[in-house]
């Protein structure tokens, strides 16, 4: 028995293609989904990944290792969102 549905699609939905054949075969994939009616919850977001072309997908890996890089030199981004939530608090106080 193969993966549920849900965890197949955000698996291959989530992978972001390093090679044009790897995003043809992607596409197929989204593809051979738009018509199988298990997916179609997803169909909305299935529409969107099959307008996408390989150069978006490259786009997506870029910022993808720039977050990685952020993570990997000691990022914190908890640290980003508690600070801006502090902020939005904060941000009519108003000194004497």
């Amino acid at each position: 028995m193969g993966l549920p549905t849900s965890e197949e699609f955000y698996t291959r939905a989530g992978h972001i293609p390093d090679s044009e054949a790897d995003w043809a075969e992607q596409q197929s994939t989204f593809r051979a989904w738009r018509k199988d009616s298990r997916f179609e919850p997803y169909w909305p977001i299935i529409d969107g990944l099959l307008a996408v072309d390989f150069a978006a997908t490259q786009r997506w890996a870029a910022a993808a290792r720039a977050v990685q890089e952020l993570r990997e030199t000691g990022y914190d981004f908890d640290a980003w969102r508690e600070q801006r939530e502090y902020d939005l608090k904060h941000a009519d106080d108003h000194l004497p």
